[in-house]
């Protein structure tokens, strides 16, 4: 009995548009890295070399603590406790710019050419 040759065929083709479909996923959809940022550049930990041109996400750039004054607000009814004032705001800490030994979400771009900084990553609080 001869084998039937559509249903190799059929076998073959099959097999190519698996492969096809995970390549086009695995190529196309970002896949994040961790990383540590250390004293020049860029440390992935699934990738040897140190990449020293990245971008990172602005918020992550802000300057060190800054403490501003707000504006005076006017006082009233002469007692201490209207009387004018003002309150410093700190930066958060969470916008603090990246340190040396900071961990870090990285998101490959441009076909895995470029990679930015996209978050820090603390430990969680979960329990």
């Amino acid at each position: 009995m001869q084998k039937n040759p559509y249903k190799a065929l059929a076998g073959i083709l099959d097999d190519q548009a698996q492969k096809r479909a995970a390549q086009a996923v695995t190529q196309s959809w970002a896949e994040n890295e961790m990383g540590t940022i250390v004293a020049d550049g860029l440390k992935l930990d699934n990738f040897g070399p140190v990449i020293h041109q990245y971008g990172v996400l602005h918020y992550l750039t802000l300057a060190e603590p800054d403490f501003v004054n707000t504006e005076n607000v006017a006082g009233g009814g002469g007692d201490a406790e209207f009387a004018s004032h003002n309150h410093p705001v700190i930066t958060p800490v969470q916008l603090l710019p990246l340190h040396v030994g900071d961990r870090v979400l990285v998101s490959p771009v441009n076909h895995g050419q470029s990679f930015i900084v996209i978050g820090r990553v603390v430990p969680g609080g979960g329990g």
